[in-house]
């Protein structure tokens, strides 16, 4: 076998290499980091109820030591927690707050791409109810 192949080859071999860590990484971005982030959007939605203020959320968040979102004010009446990195693209999770009075009155997970998509492993909307 020539020298020049011998190159060639281990270029080849070289390259391999470089895209399996490169899609490696990806992966561990898409499917760990991606999943944190859920996960801590799934723990503010257990923590934080429709008739709660924004300042108890803002709470829970500095004390909780969640790292992976932030709150973003979208209007007046909204606000979303959003990823603080994008890891899934279109497919990450927001959580959006409809505000009514400073008070949370909605609480809906929807995607980076679309707040009428609702994923389909995301938990329900809560939504305030208003008494009689």
């Amino acid at each position: 076998m020539s020298n020049q192949m011998k190159h060639l080859g281990a270029l080849i071999f070289g390259v391999l290499v470089v895209c399996l860590v490169i899609l490696g990484l990806f992966g561990y971005r898409y499917w760990v980091v991606g999943g944190k982030t859920q996960r801590e959007i799934i723990d503010i939605y257990r923590l934080v109820s429709p008739g709660d203020s924004l300042t108890e959320l803002e709470s829970h968040i500095a004390t909780s030591n969640f790292t992976r979102l932030r709150i973003k004010e979208i209007s007046t009446t909204q606000v979303a927690l959003v990823p603080t990195a994008v890891t899934r693209f279109a497919n990450d999770w927001v959580l959006f707050l409809t505000l009514e009075d400073a008070k949370i009155s909605a609480m809906r997970i929807r995607t980076l791409e679309s707040q009428m998509h609702h994923p389909g492993d995301a938990p329900p909307d809560k939504v305030r109810t208003t008494g009689p």
